[in-house]
């Protein structure tokens, strides 16, 4: 299920639609040990859970498909969204130096959501461990990704801060993240 939060990604960037190339750190795979420790968890819990405790991976099956699937492509549609609204302005990687053709982007999803992308990946991760319900895992997700999340948001605003200054601090005011609790302490860091 991971493989394809990133067809959309890959597609994108193939068609031109994203200024840069693809690169293993590029589309959040590899972003920390952690986070490959999780995905690494979340194999061997299906698996173990699969062929000693079938009845567990086997009961409910549709139920879960049906709640949890929806959350999910609801996270990569959250995601490719961001794509499309950042155009060439989206970057897998934190820009430290400001392009001169950089703007802030204030339309289509980000009008709703500061960091898009990051919503909608994190929907989408920790509702694919719950719908093949490795319920280890998605805790161990949601502490993962919400900790990397929160280090690079406030890496991110910051620079964001530097290159469009008051634009940004006025657009910060307007519109919140909705990763949970992450919008409270960034505004503590910053």
């Amino acid at each position: 299920m991971n493989s394809y939060s990133y067809f959309g990604a890959i597609l994108k960037i193939s068609l031109g639609k994203v200024s840069q190339t693809p690169n293993r750190l590029g589309f959040l795979i590899y972003h920390s040990r952690e986070y490959m420790l999780a995905m690494s968890a979340s194999y061997i819990e299906f698996l173990v859970e699969y062929f000693i405790f079938p009845s567990l991976k086997n009961s409910f099956n549709k139920l879960f498909i049906l709640l949890f699937l929806p959350l999910a492509l609801a996270g990569v549609a959250t995601r490719i969204a961001a794509f499309n609204s950042a155009r060439s302005n989206f970057h897998h990687l934190i820009r430290y130096d400001k392009d001169p053709k950089h703007v802030l982007v204030k339309t289509g999803i980000y009008a709703f959501e500061r960091h898009p992308g990051y919503l909608g990946y994190f929907i989408f991760s920790i509702s694919s461990q719950l719908m093949v319900k490795n319920f280890f895992s998605a805790v161990a997700f949601t502490l993962v990704l919400w900790k990397f999340f929160l280090r690079r948001i406030i890496d991110e605003e910051i620079t964001l801060l530097i290159f469009f200054k008051d634009d940004y601090l006025q657009y910060k005011r307007d519109v919140g993240t909705h990763i949970p609790m992450i919008a409270k302490l960034v505004d503590l860091k910053l």
